[in-house]
């Protein structure tokens, strides 16, 4: 019973106020009552480790024994080999050390330390972040989900399973015991954790592979071309299909390859315009169109001879000033009825914008990006200068971008606009003459890579590593490509009207025209 008020009498008898679960019975004299002494706590501990129950024969209480208010709750007995979690340890002023008890977070009550036994884990000592792939190689180890002995280890598999399989090793640990394991997965997913002697590490090697796609020839029919001769209007290229894989090996020998990547290049159709003409050889005016074009070693003294007729009408029907230069390819009415102007426009290479627009944007996309240029820039100075590709120049000798002098000893002589302190004026300029289009393009590239000028290379601020945008460069070309001073806005306008700047990447399609 409880003793809550003591009075001492003036008889010398100390009385004293005593109570039973809280309800009040009455005064005894204090001598007929004997005071309880409770066990006190002379020290506390908190504590976080595992321990196993290897007694049987101990209380679990609600506090350490013989402390107010303790009862007992369970037994030892009940908890035989399991592992528990201790959360504080209380020492009593009787010398026992008792462990307060939890299971999977759940406070169980205290128990004498003595009936414990403290689990010791495996320590991890040293870690290294890896990425190297593996070939399990042993069968007969476990896949934990940490590395054996650690702290909540548990066996999730067996290395049986995967046994000569590939996997990728992510993490390394070695434990205080001397062995190191692997963290594992395959195809992304974690598997657990095995030890590294189970493992025969990989080389891996990424491999490409290119196959070569040709490219076809499509012939159409042009009877304005002269029978036997066969006009290449689009440069055919080829595609190419390339794979790229990371292969693994174990001592040289494959064992596995996977695809990481594939690029495939398009191929582009070769257009080759077939003539079919047939001309009339006597010399007298025929029922068919009536040209020669310039070949090696041919004079206009020996195509007069050739075709009956007198210098002065083929100087007259041709527009020729210097009866002494021929250019190779050009085309010479030797009839009177076909004139100069008449051969231009029945022999045009591209019959619209847009049929020119389908060659020169692949060929210029594919030529500046191999070589640091503006795609944009390169097609709108095609489309300027060749006036769409249809042009004298163009026509006659391939001439793309107005460029003068020779190529390969080829010229031809052209009337050209100029402006001389600024005052525009008309003179005759020879012009390169080229065999095909891809081979004048090709000659553009090499002119504004490699022309030299007094402090280097001449065009090399139009190049993209030197330019922000090609606005920079249409800017450089002004005054220095062309004498002409609204040069540059020329060229941002077709760039601008037919959104030629999208092809400044490689990989942009073909538009129509506006």
């Amino acid at each position: 019973m409880r003793v809550s008020q003591e009075k001492v009498m003036d008889y010398g008898v100390t009385w004293a106020l005593i109570s039973v679960n809280g309800q009040e019975l009455g005064w005894i004299a204090k001598d007929a009552l004997k005071e309880k002494v409770y066990a006190q706590i002379t020290k506390e501990t908190t504590v976080s480790y595992d321990a196993i129950v290897n007694r049987d024969s101990d209380a679990i209480n609600t506090a350490p024994w013989g402390t107010k208010g303790y009862r007992t709750t369970a037994s030892s007995a009940d908890y035989l080999g399991q592992t528990i979690e201790v959360t504080k340890e209380q020492t009593t002023d009787y010398g026992v050390v008792w462990a307060l008890l939890s299971v999977d977070g759940q406070e169980l009550g205290w128990i004498a330390k003595d009936a414990l036994r403290e689990v010791t884990y495996a320590q991890i000592v040293s870690e290294t972040e890896v990425a190297y792939p593996a070939l399990i190689s042993r069968g007969s180890d476990a896949i934990n989900t940490a590395p054996w002995g650690t702290k909540g280890y548990q066996t999730k598999a067996s290395s049986a399973d995967y046994l000569n399989q590939t996997i990728e090793v992510t993490k390394e640990q070695t434990t205080d015991y001397g062995v190191t394991w692997a963290q594992i997965s395959v195809g992304g997913q974690e598997l657990g954790w095995i030890a590294k002697d189970a493992l025969t590490a990989l080389e891996r090697k990424t491999e490409t592979k290119t196959a070569e796609i040709g490219y076809p020839t499509i012939e159409k029919v042009d009877a304005t071309i002269p029978a036997g001769e066969r006009w290449t209007v689009q440069s055919g290229s080829k595609g190419y299909d390339t794979v790229t894989y990371e292969v693994d090996y174990a001592d040289g020998i494959e064992m596995g390859r996977r695809e990481v990547g594939r690029t495939t290049k398009a191929v582009r159709e070769e257009i080759v315009k077939v003539g079919t003409q047939q001309v009339n050889g006597s010399g007298e005016p025929g029922s068919a169109t009536r040209y020669h074009r310039v070949a090696n070693g041919d004079t206009l003294w020996g195509l007069y001879y050739k075709y009956g007729q007198t210098l002065d009408r083929l100087l007259e029907w041709n527009d020729i000033v210097d009866p002494n230069h021929l250019s190779l390819g050009q085309l010479i009415s030797v009839d009177g009825y076909n004139r100069y102007d008449a051969i231009l426009k029945e022999h045009q290479i591209f019959a619209s914008e847009e049929e020119f627009l389908a060659y020169i944007i692949p060929v210029s996309q594919r030529l500046a990006a191999e070589n640091g240029l503006y795609a944009s820039v390169m097609i709108a100075q095609a489309i300027h200068e060749s006036d769409w590709g249809t042009s004298g120049l163009t026509t006659l000798s391939h001439n793309l971008f107005g460029i003068k002098g020779a190529f390969d000893g080829n010229s031809v002589e052209m009337p050209t606009n100029e402006v001389i302190n600024g005052e525009l004026i008309t003179i005759t300029a020879g012009f390169r003459a080229y065999s095909s289009l891809d081979e004048s393009a090709r000659d553009y590239v090499h002119l504004l890579l490699n022309q030299r000028g007094e402090n280097g290379k001449y065009y090399a601020s139009a190049w993209m590593e030197n330019t922000t945008s090609y606005k920079d460069a249409t800017a450089h070309l002004q005054g220095r490509y062309a004498t002409d001073p609204n040069y540059a806005a020329r060229l941002d306008k077709y760039i601008v009207t037919y959104e030629l700047y999208k092809y400044d990447s490689p990989d942009a399609g073909t538009p129509t025209s506006k």
